[in-house]
């Protein structure tokens, strides 16, 4: 079932990302992508709604946001990162972006899974490692936690996105 649940976000990104390039070229990638990380801010807020009592279509849903804005950041931003180097370089440059992004994931599991688990342990007062069984408010708080600090992540981005793109128009 959870497999089922968790399903949602890459299937959501699956049929998206071939679209995202389409509008990128339609519509400038400095464009998709602040829609795309408004789309991500958006999914962070809904999962951060999310508690024990909220039914499996509406987690779902927020699941299928996070797709959504991942399926379109990731074409415009590749245009912008591969248009910024000579393209005797774009070898090394789609190396470079392809290690940045694995580096990027495997980081943010990391931080994630510490936020995660500051989130119980400042909920429970006590240091936690492991999953507090006895008291699943206490895991619901900790993801609460993670998807707010997220949540302020992705608007600082979005916030470097329009003033960048602000810049860049009005050269």
């Amino acid at each position: 079932m959870a497999g089922l649940i968790l399903i949602s976000f890459p299937i959501i990104q699956i049929v998206v990302s071939p679209f995202a390039g389409w509008l990128s070229d339609k519509f400038g990638s400095h464009v998709i992508a602040a829609i795309s990380l408004a789309m991500l801010i958006i999914s962070q807020v809904g999962l951060a709604s999310v508690n024990h009592a909220t039914s499996l279509i509406v987690l779902c849903i927020w699941l299928g946001f996070v797709g959504l804005g991942n399926g379109l950041f990731q074409a415009p931003t590749n245009v912008l990162v591969m248009n910024a180097v000579a393209k005797d370089q774009l070898g090394i440059a789609s190396g470079l972006l392809g290690f940045s992004r694995n580096t990027g994931m495997t980081l943010g599991s990391i931080f994630a899974n510490i936020l995660l688990f500051g989130g119980i342990s400042m909920n429970l007062g006590r240091p936690v490692n492991d999953y507090p069984v006895a008291q699943p408010g206490a895991f619901i708080f900790g993801m609460r936690f993670t998807f707010i600090v997220t949540t302020a992540v992705l608007a600082a981005l979005f916030i470097a996105q329009v003033i960048v793109n602000w810049h860049r128009q009005n050269r």
